[in-house]
């Protein structure tokens, strides 16, 4: 997904309001699709990825209501963010989208600046929150990394995505395995990533593996620290994810 540019997703039982509504996002540069109740929405939510929801409350069959508090209950689609759309204008409407978990209200008809400022300002929470769940998913490949390197089965390709961030977490999957731990008995066999010398620059593996009592030792030692900022760095982003 570019900066400017979305994939929205119009939901609404009137085809001039998805119309209008496709007309005036398509000419924002987003991509759009329009279903016109809430069954063909989830249908078409769980077919393709969505950056932001326009539903419309008042439908006939499944309403609104029930469409977002069945995006809300699914993990996979909970993260998309919806924006309700009705011509209501009581303050009940309102109250009763966003304790379903509605991430915001837009009423009608239409104002385009208003609708502007509404579809950036969810794309810019859902920028963010797509950029912890990738930090918590690459957090989670240290933290099994570690243990691979103590069970002599590491692979320093599974962490390459994560050695090449250019932040803490960036620098904990480079400098881990280098304090100590063995390289990946079939690693040393086929000789990947190695340099003068046996050792893997990439990763800093010892050139050779020493003695048993020596390496379990020096491995165990070595990965404490390690391990112990990984969780912490997992359990900082988990709380992050939470608020």
């Amino acid at each position: 997904m570019s900066e400017g540019s979305a994939s929205i997703l119009v939901v609404d039982d009137d085809e001039i309001n998805r119309m209008v509504l496709s007309h005036d996002l398509e000419r924002e540069g987003h991509r759009v699709t329009a279903v016109e109740d809430g069954g063909r929405a989830l249908e078409a939510l769980r077919a393709q990825p969505f950056d932001v929801v326009l539903l419309d409350v008042l439908m006939p069959e499944l309403d609104g209501y029930e469409t977002l508090a069945r995006i809300e209950r699914d993990e996979k689609l909970r993260h998309v963010p919806v924006i309700m759309v009705s011509a209501l204008e009581d303050i009940e409407s309102v109250v009763r989208c966003i304790e379903l978990g509605a991430a915001d209200y837009l009423p009608k008809p239409f104002d385009p600046v208003l609708l502007r400022a509404r579809i950036n300002g969810c794309l810019t929470k859902k920028r963010l929150h797509d950029l912890e769940r990738e930090y918590i998913e690459q957090v989670g490949y240290v933290v099994d990394a570690a243990t691979a390197v103590e069970n002599g089965t590491f692979d320093p390709e599974t962490i390459d995505a994560v050695a090449a961030r250019n932040d803490a977490l960036g620098r904990l999957a480079r400098a881990g395995p280098e304090a100590g731990g063995p390289p990946a008995p079939d690693r040393d066999r086929r000789g990947k990533g190695r340099q003068a010398g046996g050792r893997d620059h990439r990763h800093g593996l010892f050139p050779g593996p020493p003695a048993q009592s020596e390496r379990a030792e020096g491995t165990s030692r070595a990965l404490a620290p390690w391990r112990r900022s990984s969780r912490s760095i997992r359990s900082g982003a988990a709380r992050a994810s939470r608020t």
